[in-house]
């Protein structure tokens, strides 16, 4: 059963709240971001490679483990013996047809 929509926003309208918010905050780190080269260079070097450790996460993707798990016993060797074909079978068809 269908409920009917009784009030709040119409279906598929963006949520204001959200979208003032995320304004706010791009508007913020876009200032920000100008700022970034200067205090890094009124950083320690080690403290300098920290943050751009940290702020490369949001560069570069990350990368997964992968691990693969190969057991001996789940394969079966398979052999093949390649010999020489035997003889032909002769056939003397005159002599099949007299009989």
């Amino acid at each position: 059963m269908k409920r009917t929509k009784t009030g709040g926003r119409a279906a598929n309208t963006p949520n204001k709240v959200n979208g003032q918010a995320k304004e706010l905050i791009r508007s913020v780190v876009d200032a920000e971001i100008a700022r970034i080269p200067a205090l890094l260079d009124k950083l320690k070097p080690k403290d300098r490679l920290d943050v751009v450790i940290k702020l490369m996460s949001f560069v570069v993707p990350k990368q997964t483990k992968i691990e693969i798990d190969i057991e001996e016993k789940r394969f079966t060797p398979l052999i093949i013996n390649i010999q020489a074909p035997p003889e032909p079978l002769k056939l003397n068809l005159y002599e099949d047809i007299k009989n």
